[in-house]
C-alpha cells in the first residue's frame, strides 16, 4: 500500500517539473519569436540597415546558437542544469530591455549576437533536463519538449504581427 503512494508522489513531482520546463520553453520561444520575425527586420531598416545587413542581423542570434550550444551543454553537466537554465533565462530576459537604446544597425547586430546566447544556453540544457526527468521514455519527453519549442516558434510571429487598427 505504501509503494503506490510513493510512486504517485514521484509521478506528481515528475509531471510538475516536466510541465514547468515545457511551459518555460514554450513561453520563452513565443516571446523571442514575437519580436524577431515580424518586428526585427522593420526595426533594422528604420535604423538604416541595407537588406543584406538586415539578413545578417536577423540570422545573428541563430548563428550564435549554432556555434555555442555545445559548451553550455557540457557546463550543465558540471555546474548543474538548473543553474545553467537560470543563466539562459537571463539571456532571454535581459536583452529585450536594451533594444530601445539601440541607435544604429551595428549596435543592433551586436545585441542580436548577445541575445543568441539565450538559445545557445537554454535550449540544450532544458532539453537535457526534460529528457533526464524520466528513467524511460526520454524520446517521448524530447518530442514533447521539441513540440513546445516549435509551437512557440510558430505562435510568436503570429502574435507579434497583430497590430492595432488605425
Amino acid at each position: 500500500m505504501r509503494l503506490p503512494a510513493q510512486i504517485h508522489r514521484l509521478q506528481a513531482v515528475f509531471f510538475s517539473a516536466f510541465a514547468a520546463i515545457v511551459l518555460a520553453s514554450l513561453l520563452s520561444r513565443v516571446g523571442y519569436q514575437m519580436a524577431r520575425s515580424p518586428v526585427l527586420p522593420a526595426f533594422a531598416a528604420d535604423l538604416g540597415a541595407v537588406p543584406e545587413l538586415i539578413g545578417v542581423i536577423v540570422a545573428a542570434s541563430t548563428v550564435t546558437g549554432v556555434l555555442f550550444k555545445r559548451p553550455p551543454g557540457a557546463l550543465s553537466d558540471v555546474l548543474g542544469r538548473k543553474r545553467m537554465m537560470v543563466l539562459g533565462a537571463l539571456f532571454f530576459a535581459a536583452p529585450p530591455f536594451f533594444y530601445p537604446l539601440i541607435q544604429d544597425p551595428w549596435s543592433l547586430l551586436a545585441l542580436r549576437f548577445v541575445h543568441g546566447f539565450a538559445t545557445a544556453i537554454f535550449s540544450p540544457v532544458a532539453s537535457a533536463y526534460a529528457a533526464g526527468l524520466a528513467a524511460t521514455g526520454w524520446g517521448a519527453q524530447l518530442g514533447w519538449f521539441s513540440s513546445a519549442n516549435n509551437a512557440g516558434a510558430t505562435a510568436g510571429p503570429l502574435l507579434g504581427s497583430f497590430r492595432k487598427a488605425a
